[in-house]
């Protein structure tokens, strides 16, 4: 598994959260929607204050869009004092009227238990209302939960429907973990082309380990006709992103010749980088 379930994002930019909170939604009432064009216009030319100022007024008025702006300031914003528990009344506010990102971050701090009492099964209820809601990040705990068991009962068809959901919406992590039940036939019907497929768009948005499961795959089997050159490139790609098993495979081709032009010293470089991670061989 690549990251735990139900991991609290911190850290992410503040600016592009703010950018993020202040854009309005459909059904946001036009003078709403013209203090909200104000306050991105702020953030801008990054006057943060004058947008705090309008997000607040119109948060105290019942915006929602505005209330998770707000909520989010509190959650974790340059120059604002971090206040779990006001982060969380603001997201409440906006939770309630529907807002999925606001009930995404609720999410996070009732699981994390970050200025409310921790509870993990209210925290996956706001996960899945922020996943119906269209929120993909949050589809990605709502698989990871059904997948993994604990907090909900275990259920392969349902995480693959919500992986699903994630990983057409770009979701690199989603595009891998379905890849992989399509292989092993976990929650849908095993089907070889379609793992190519979603491992293919994870591995070429980066994902390491999607780009070796390629560059295993195209080494040849009954399902998937050989082909050298596309082997060498997953692997080169992901021993590239610094992972130990590609870099002992990579290595191994460029010593080869295998797929790509032999070059022996340059194999060797990759193959000590993956002995170097501890990988067990990594033939210098």
């Amino acid at each position: 598994m690549r990251v735990a379930p139900w991991v609290v994002l911190i850290g992410l930019c503040s600016h592009a959260l703010a950018v993020q909170a202040g854009k309005p939604q459909p059904g946001v009432e036009e003078r709403d929607a013209s203090e909200l064009a104000r306050a991105r216009a702020a953030l801008s030319r990054d006057d943060g204050p004058a947008a705090r100022a309008i997000w607040q007024a119109l948060a105290d008025k019942g915006n929602p869009v505005a209330q998770r702006a707000i909520g989010l300031m509190y959650h974790g914003w340059d120059g604002v004092q971090k206040d779990p528990a006001l982060a969380v009344q603001w997201f409440e506010k906006a939770a309630a009227q529907d807002d999925a990102v606001a009930t995404l971050y609720l999410g996070y701090h009732y699981r994390s238990g970050a200025g409310v009492q921790k509870d993990p099964a209210r925290a996956f209820e706001l996960f899945l209302k922020a996943a119906k809601l269209g929120s993909a990040e949050a589809a990605w705990y709502v698989a990871l939960a059904y997948m993994d068991g604990g907090d909900v009962q275990a259920d392969p068809v349902a995480a693959a429907r919500w992986f699903q959901f994630a990983a057409e919406h770009g979701s690199r992590m989603a595009q891998y973990r379905l890849g992989e039940m399509y292989e092993k036939g976990v929650g849908v019907e095993r089907n070889i082309k379609q793992a190519v497929k979603w491992l293919t768009l994870a591995g070429e948005q980066g994902d390491e380990l999607a780009q070796f499961s390629l560059g295993n795959y195209y080494e040849g089997s009954e399902d998937i006709p050989a082909d050298e050159l596309a082997s060498a490139r997953w692997y080169r790609l992901s021993a590239e992103n610094g992972y130990a098993p590609a870099q002992l495979n990579h290595g191994l081709d460029l010593c080869e010749g295998r797929g790509l032009s032999k070059n022996v010293a340059a194999g060797r470089m990759w193959l000590r980088k993956s002995a170097d991670q501890g990988q067990a061989r990594a033939d210098l």
